[in-house]
């Protein structure tokens, strides 16, 4: 579940425009991640942001994050 987003819109962006985003993962604890993601259009940052996620349950409690999305999301800020 996303708990904060910051969007830096620089550029404008429209229906149709080709783009590229791209996204790596900054931080981790037990039950929430944080991931930096950028929007490239036509080679220039057209837009960047940060998110924190964090993980619940189906009552909404925060939980652990499960052990296999966990190695998977080491693996990717280690290969940043």
């Amino acid at each position: 579940m996303v708990k904060e987003a910051r969007l830096d819109l620089k550029e404008k962006l429209r229906y149709g425009d080709e783009i590229e985003v791209s996204h790596i993962g900054c931080g981790m604890k037990s039950a929430q991640f944080s991931m930096h993601h950028k929007v490239l259009k036509e080679g220039r940052v057209a837009a960047e942001g940060d998110t924190l996620m964090v993980c619940v349950d189906g009552a909404g409690k925060l939980k652990r994050l499960p052990p296999e999305f966990r190695r998977k999301l080491e693996l990717q800020i280690l290969n940043v």
